[in-house]
């Protein structure tokens, strides 16, 4: 994943690193991208929710990964020679904290840097315009049933 990842998206982790980080810095241990990349992680992981994740963040090679996924290795001195992975609610909390604006434009650079470097070339309509499908479809199962102002639905409508 880390070859695909640096493949793909080679600034990612700057990216993220750069991000706004009300953090005071000196007394961090983990990097803004490392706390991002367990948010993500959590999802790709597919535990089911954020305790799922945490019950194994620490075993196996899982925070040498992590490290090498965010460019936090053991090497890092925060670290002392064992690296760790920061629990859910760090990276809930930290999340928190920053402007979902700022945290928006990750997907739009992207989107741009793969355009830059050309990659959807032999995607291009008449080699001009490029084609593109972006799925917005949202699932909200937790919804399904209610109306807009909680109450049951009687007519079995259902929100997508």
């Amino acid at each position: 994943m880390v070859r695909t990842v640096r493949a793909a998206f080679p600034h990612l982790n700057r990216w993220l690193n750069e991000l706004p980080d009300p953090r005071c810095q000196p007394m961090c241990r983990y990097t803004a991208a490392h706390l991002w990349w367990q948010i993500l992680g959590t999802f790709l992981s597919r535990k089911g929710s954020r305790n799922g994740f945490d019950e194994q963040r620490q075993s196996g090679q899982a925070p040498w990964n992590m490290g090498a996924l965010c460019g936090q290795s053991s090497e890092d001195p925060r670290f002392a020679g064992q690296p760790t992975v920061t629990c859910s609610d760090n990276a809930a909390r930290h999340a928190g904290r920053v402007d979902p604006e700022a945290v928006a434009q990750i997907p739009v650079w992207m989107f741009h840097d793969l355009l830059e470097r050309r990659c959807f070339e032999g995607a291009r309509l008449f080699d001009r315009w490029y084609l593109m499908v972006v799925d917005g479809s949202v699932k909200e199962k937790c919804r399904q049933g209610f109306e807009a102002g909680g109450k049951a639905s009687t007519n079995g409508a259902r929100y997508r």
